[in-house]
């Protein structure tokens, strides 16, 4: 008879695997595995699978024992658990530990799981946890303890096994999470960017002021210096872990390869230094492209664009990406950022003055482009928007379950409507969060009849047409006085003079274009109607 071999009986391991999950990515190790009953019922899980579950490590310290092991296939690492050592990461570790010194075993399993993460269940003698009379049971209770475990007392267990026996057991069960792995390196640099970084002392009053700007660019320089010494680091260390040895005689070097490789896009994983230089110049284009499209799509400034300017910055992202993440390169973006908006905002709001106005008159020889004053056209629908407008689109679809929903493209189109607004409107809004709500709510419903966006009401019908009705007079006023001088179709003295002041034509165009009493209006709170300066329409877009 085999000391201290007591088989584990069919139905405590039943009660050892209750609640352990596993699959084939599993790393398990039975480090007492006698002849390997509890690996068999861990493999059986997997019997009907279409090739056998193999990774089941086993130590057996009784030779006998061994063979029948090797006999089933299990892969039999060492002999003694006790002095086993290994860099190897188990994400499970399930014993029947010897009753006689099963504190040591369950200190040495703890000690494998600690510092890696990972799951314990194993049986002891209960006399092991009842009595902590040396030194070492007093340790390993403060363990038990600290990483949590649950302790499950069993008489009778082994009363009817294959070697019967009295003895009461402890079931312990010990889950440690799976750590992130520590990096020499990051904290390295991490510590010597806390001691470097400068207090920031840009007063320029654009964008390169926000903390957020200046968290970022350090961020970015920690990520460029890690990724370039790691780098350094792999290439130094590749030529002393190839795949093969080489001898004298041996002529094939050419053939050994780096067991780790570190893979950047756009390179392969030589380890000479053309090709650690190679590595370094692709990985740092592809961090400044991160770090980029991060800022130019930041909620807090994309909010105010336009989807033909937010198009523009993405393809200015090739340029970007050849320029390091630094103050000076984020405040030339900043300048010309400026002067992109500027332009975008008029863009985008004589875009949609055309799209209400001339695009779609009812009457085709308004399309005509010569005509620069008021006076003479045949309908106001052509030169001016009205309260009410139709428009051809094609807003909401049928789904196979008889619901509607939004076109894909709808979101877009709305949005750029709204924002042509929301810049001339003196208080802003955050337009993506007031179109999504909106068209969310109306999806949710399904009613899709005089949806509110804030500045005007939109009905969509089935036809794909889309009757619109503006709910603010005013601010309808101000983008047809905006649109029109920009086209040129008011007066020089539109705004400057008073209505008695302006000669006989100026006067029938005003009369044409909304009549006197409007005008005085309009002359009275200049400072609305008029906008001289594009810029002064931004704003951050999240006032509610």
């Amino acid at each position: 008879m085999i000391e201290d071999f007591y088989p584990t009986p069919r139905t405590l391991i039943s009660k050892m695997l209750k609640g352990v999950k596993f699959d084939r990515g599993t790393d398990i190790l039975e480090p007492s595995a006698g002849k390997g009953d509890i690996c068999d019922a861990i493999r059986k899980r997997f019997e009907y699978s279409s090739s056998d579950f193999e990774n089941i490590d086993v130590i057996e310290i009784n030779p006998d024992l061994q063979a029948t092991l090797r006999g089933k296939g299990y892969n039999l690492i060492q002999d003694d658990f006790l002095t086993f050592e290994t860099s190897k990461c188990y994400d499970l570790i399930i014993a029947n530990f010897p009753f006689s010194n099963g504190d040591e075993h369950l200190i040495h399993a703890i000690e494998l799981v600690r510092d890696n993460g990972g799951q314990l269940v194993c049986l002891v003698n209960a006399e092991t946890i009842h009595n902590s009379h040396t030194q070492q049971r007093d340790m390993l209770r403060r363990w038990l303890e600290t990483f949590g475990a649950s302790i499950e007392f069993l008489s009778a267990e082994f009363k009817d096994s294959e070697r019967p026996t009295g003895v009461e057991v402890a079931l312990v069960r010990l889950k440690i999470e799976k750590v992130a792995g520590e990096s020499f390196i990051l904290d390295s640099l991490t510590r010597a960017e806390d001691q470097s970084t400068p207090a920031a002392t840009d007063t320029s009053g654009n964008i390169v002021e926000r903390d957020f700007i200046r968290a970022m660019i350090a961020r970015f320089r920690l990520e460029c210096q890690a990724g370039v010494r790691l780098i350094n680091e792999w290439s130094a260390l590749a030529p002393h872990i190839l795949s093969r040895h080489k001898t004298k005689d041996d002529d094939r070097s050419d053939y050994r390869t780096p067991l780790i490789t570190v893979t950047v896009k756009g390179t392969d994983s030589r380890y000479d230094d053309s090709g650690r230089t190679r590595k370094i110049n692709e990985y740092l284009p592809l961090v400044r492209e991160k770090y980029w499209t991060v800022l130019i799509n930041d909620p807090r400034y994309t909010g105010q664009y336009t989807s033909n300017i937010l198009e523009d910055l993405n393809q200015k992202l090739n340029e970007l990406k050849k320029c390091d993440f630094n103050l000076f390169n984020i405040e030339q973006l900043a300048k010309d950022l400026e002067l992109r908006v500027t332009k975008g905002v008029e863009e985008a709001i004589l875009k949609l003055f055309d799209k209400l106005s001339t695009k779609f008159a009812w009457d085709e020889s308004i399309h005509q482009k010569n005509v620069h004053y008021y006076n003479g056209w045949k309908t106001n629908k052509a030169w001016k928007v009205n309260r009410k407008v139709i428009l051809p689109m094609n807003g909401i679809s049928a789904t196979y379950s008889s619901t509607y929903r939004w076109e894909y493209r709808i979101h877009d189109e709305l949005a750029d409507m709204v924002k042509a607004f929301n810049y001339l409107s003196p208080e802003k809004r955050n337009v993506q969060r007031l179109v999504g709500h909106s068209m969310n709510q109306a999806e949710q419903i399904q009613n899709f009849a005089n949806v509110d966006f804030r500045y005007f009401k939109a009905t969509f019908y089935k036809k794909r047409s889309c009757h619109i009705t503006f709910l603010d007079q005013d601010l309808l006023d101000k983008f047809n006085i905006f649109g029109s001088q920009r086209k040129g179709w008011l007066p020089p003295a539109y705004g400057k003079a008073a209505y008695d002041e302006m000669n006989t034509e100026a006067q029938t165009v005003v009369d044409d274009f909304q009549g006197r009493e409007a005008y005085e209006m309009v002359l009275d709170n200049t400072d609305y109607y008029l906008v001289e300066d594009a810029r002064a329409l931004l704003g951050n877009g999240e006032n509610e």
